[in-house]
């Protein structure tokens, strides 16, 4: 005799438990899948958008850096023009004070002519000699002939050349005389010798 089995369960039932056995089994692989996709997904947009970040960090520092180091040199470039000033300065008055150089330029000067601006730094052939630019406003090219003159024939000043001279929209009343005179701009460069 031999045995047999029997089941005694429909075969639907135990088709659908099977297949729903099958759908659950792919439904929890498939979302695992799903989970295990999403979270590269994340994890590589994070690491990218971090790397996004520090590049743009980056970029903005070495923006800065840039702005930075140009500061910088400008400052150290100021820093050297002074240095070379304080120099020529220093040795300006170790010859002569100040008030020497001025009043020697008061003598030169007349009631004619205006300086606006005079600065003294290096430049000047020898090391002893210091260049000076003054720049300022006249009445006429005779008065500025004089002061040309006069300055050549300091003590203080040497190579007396005049750079530049215009005509400005500035006008000079004079109660002698009837009319307006137009005063003149000027630039003279020259040396200075402490002698």
């Amino acid at each position: 005799m031999a045995l047999r089995e029997v089941n005694l369960i429909p075969a639907e039932i135990l088709f659908r438990r099977q297949a729903a056995r099958h759908l659950s089994v792919w439904l929890c692989s498939m979302g695992l899948g799903i989970v295990t996709i999403l979270g590269a997904y994340l994890l590589d947009t994070q690491v990218l958008l971090a790397q996004k970040r520090s590049i743009l960090n980056l970029n903005d520092i070495h923006t800065n850096l840039g702005t930075r180091t140009e500061q910088i040199n400008r400052l150290h470039t100021e820093l050297e023009n002074l240095h070379q000033r304080k120099v020529v300065l220093g040795s300006i008055r170790r010859n002569h004070p100040y008030s020497s150089v001025l009043l020697t330029l008061a003598d030169v000067m007349d009631e004619h002519i205006w300086l606006t601006e005079l600065s003294v730094g290096n430049g000047g052939e020898s090391e002893q000699a210091a260049r000076v630019e003054m720049s300022g406003l006249v009445v006429s090219h005779e008065d500025l002939g004089n002061f040309l003159t006069g300055l050549s024939r300091t003590l203080f000043f040497q190579k007396v050349a005049l750079k530049f001279v215009g005509e400005t929209d500035q006008t000079l009343t004079n109660e002698n005389k009837e009319g307006a005179a137009r005063l003149m701009r000027f630039e003279i460069a020259c040396e200075f010798s402490g002698v």
